[in-house]
């Protein structure tokens, strides 16, 4: 991985880990020569917090608004707010958001 960070078309790698430690490593190993991002909807907001660049992030398919918004408060250094955000995102999307979002997908494509 270190050979590929120092390559000059590399310009980013996915952090697929739950592990905050572990994350963190990988932003002081990668963070200086490439932009990480993080691949799990966990460790989003923990990650933009430790200097991640962004996300790539499944459910960022079904409800773009929310992870749109959580990564401006991130940007905008509105920490206790964004965590706010985080924690009624993680109540409500399973079961509201992502419902409606398949629902209305399904209608779209019949």
């Amino acid at each position: 991985m270190n050979k590929l960070a120092d390559m000059p078309n590399t310009v980013g790698i996915k952090l697929s880990i739950h592990d905050i430690a572990r994350f963190q490593c990988g932003l002081q190993l990668f963070g200086q020569r490439i932009s990480v991002l993080c691949g799990e909807e966990a460790m989003f907001v923990p990650g933009m917090f430790l200097g991640a660049m962004g996300g790539v992030i499944m459910t960022s398919n079904f409800a773009p608004e929310y992870w749109v918004k959580i990564y401006h408060m991130s940007t905008e250094g509105r920490l206790s707010q964004k965590y706010t955000h985080f924690h009624s995102i993680q109540i409500r999307l399973p079961s509201s958001v992502l419902s409606k979002a398949v629902e209305d997908r399904l209608k779209r494509n019949a």
